[in-house]
């Protein structure tokens, strides 16, 4: 197993500040109505997605593992996702 290398908690940071990034765009893009604005949204979530990605392998090609911070991440998406769902009126049937 390689030394452990100093700067593998700043790239696991990165991770996940990129996956709570993707999750709140992706929980907003569900939210709006303008089509355009969820488009958008999308695709920046696409992208901060990726880059979380490319960070893990990387600590994976280094010989470390991404470790989950906490799970302050769901706990504050849930609490995104039902802060926007009351503030949307419920279609009519």
């Amino acid at each position: 197993m390689p030394e452990q290398l100093t700067y593998l908690g700043l790239l696991n940071g990165i991770v996940a500040g990129e996956s709570e990034a993707h999750a709140y765009l992706q929980v907003w893009a569900d939210a709006t109505a303008d089509p355009v604005l969820e488009a958008k949204l999308r695709t920046v979530a696409w992208r901060e997605g990726e880059h979380a990605l490319t960070f893990a392998r990387r600590i994976n090609e280094l010989g470390g593992e991404v470790r989950p911070i906490d799970d302050a991440l769901g706990r504050a998406v849930e609490d995104l996702r039902q802060i926007v769902c009351a503030q949307i009126p419920a279609a009519a049937p």
